[in-house]
């Protein structure tokens, strides 16, 4: 859980659903770049992440997932990756 306390949030004057980006240490692996998004249908990660993990390509399992952004245009997912 992330948590913010009142002191936190008093820097900002107004009420933001903005996305968040921190950086994240796992098993001593720095993550730089983690999304935080509420709004969010999907969790989608850049290929930053798994790299920065020690995960390779070879481990994404295929899937047909297309993705569509706001502007309509498609593109295909890479692939699923478990990372538990």
């Amino acid at each position: 859980s992330i948590i913010f306390s009142e002191k936190d949030l008093s820097k900002w004057r107004y009420y933001h659903v903005d996305v968040l980006y921190i950086i994240v240490q796992v098993s001593g692996m720095t993550v730089p770049h983690v999304l935080i998004d509420w709004g969010s249908d999907l969790n989608i990660c850049s290929d930053l992440t798994p790299k920065a993990l020690g995960f390779h390509e070879d481990k994404y399992r295929f899937d047909d997932i297309k993705i569509y952004g706001y502007d309509g245009r498609c593109m295909n997912s890479k692939g699923t990756l478990e990372m538990n």
